[in-house]
């Protein structure tokens, strides 16, 4: 005898697979290092004037060796204490020596990378 198939049953034995699938997934990408991070995120506060960076250092340490970069190609480095510091664009600068010219430039990225912020990991930080 021909057995004629429910689409109700069909649509939900569909939706219940896709439902196990998803939750099988979703706990075995819960599973190893989620709380361990191999960088830390840093806690920052920018602000700009149209010569000046400033970036409010919210962490508890000193970022040593700290490396900020703006638009991906103007560079600085220096150690950035806690609390604010301001920096002048102008002192930005390209690998060439080509200094950033808020004149002519603007500032639509920041990035800032500390080499060894907290427990030998990397700091973080991308705007």
């Amino acid at each position: 005898m021909f057995r004629h198939n429910n689409p109700k049953k069909d649509i939900a034995h569909i939706l219940q697979q896709c439902l196990l699938t998803s939750l099988l997934m979703l706990s075995i990408s819960a599973c190893g290092t989620a709380n361990e991070s191999d960088k830390v995120d840093l806690i920052v506060a920018l602000s700009a004037t149209p010569e000046h960076i400033m970036i409010d250092n919210g962490n508890s340490y000193v970022w040593n060796n700290a490396k900020i970069t703006i638009n991906n190609r103007y560079f600085y480095e220096s150690d950035i204490p806690r609390g604010g510091t301001s920096l002048n664009l102008t002192e930005f600068t390209k690998q060439d020596g080509t200094s950033f010219n808020p004149k002519k430039n603007r500032l639509y990225r920041v990035s800032i990378y500390v080499p060894d912020a907290l427990d030998g990991k990397p700091g973080v930080f991308n705007w």
